[in-house]
């Protein structure tokens, strides 16, 4: 399960994949909005400026974009197991981690390609705009690699293993990505400034713009799994919580 918080009025959009839908629900809880229709919906990405919201079928091989009232407005197809969706609310484009095609696409604001990027023998599982500049990282098999606005490799980090999530802050530019058992923090030049090990089957995270603190999901019935952990801007490890569901497969902050 994933989800997106349009931060203006909280409105948090859910990729309910075990219900076969995508869900709009107030900052109370209460359900505005509800699509249906889905294979394996595993990402969304709301457009902050519109209201709008992407969201990735893997199942079925499609990318689909929402009206801010939960209405269908696009179907775009021809992805192999779409596995992360990412909008720029500068210019509502998406990028979309097409994962069984080895390839980054990024979409306009009405679904239509306007490149895609050849990772060769790299599937991308999660993507992560920069809203500063239009930027994308993009965390892949084994690697972590950011793209400028035009598709340009600018950077590329390896030695990771799955990296199922990334997450951009917008007020430096920085990046933290996680893949099965580390959580790393780069600048926005790609630069490693630290990196806490220790976890198993990370899921995703989702970075706090005020202080640079961080939270992570860990997902898996192995010991830990279920668990969210919050670190600080440094990596440090603050809080550890237990019990409350079985397998976090995704986190998203509110931001302040």
């Amino acid at each position: 399960m994933d989800a997106s918080v349009r931060q203006t009025d909280r409105v948090v959009w859910i990729a309910d994949h075990g219900n076969y839908r995508v869900v709009k629900m107030s900052d109370t809880g209460a359900i505005l909005a509800t699509l249906g229709g889905f294979e394996f919906v595993v990402a969304v990405s709301v457009n902050q400026n519109t209201g709008e919201c992407w969201a990735c079928d893997n199942d079925s091989n499609k990318v689909v974009k929402l009206a801010e009232n939960g209405s269908l407005v696009q179907t775009c197809t021809g992805f192999s197991m779409p596995w992360d969706v990412s909008c720029y609310s500068g210019d509502g484009s998406c990028w979309v981690a097409d994962s069984g095609n080895y390839r980054v696409v990024k979409l306009d604001a009405n679904g239509a390609e306007l490149f895609n990027v050849s990772l060769t023998t790299e599937s991308p599982f999660s993507v992560g705009v920069d809203e500063n500049d239009g930027s994308c990282w993009v965390g892949c098999w084994e690697s972590v690699i950011k793209l400028a606005e035009d598709g340009t490799i600018l950077d590329t980090n390896t030695g990771f293993s799955m990296v199922y999530g990334v997450s951009v802050n917008p007020s430096d530019g920085s990046c933290y990505a996680v893949d099965q058992t580390t959580v790393t923090k780069f600048d926005s030049a790609g630069n490693q400034l630290w990196q806490t090990g220790g976890f198993s089957q990370l899921s995703d995270v989702s970075v706090n713009k005020a202080d640079g603190s961080c939270w992570v999901s860990n997902l898996g019935t192995t010991p830990g799994g279920g668990s969210i952990y919050k670190l600080d801007a440094s990596g440090n490890i603050l809080l550890t919580i237990t019990g409350v569901v079985a397998n976090a497969s995704g986190v998203c902050v509110s931001q302040p």
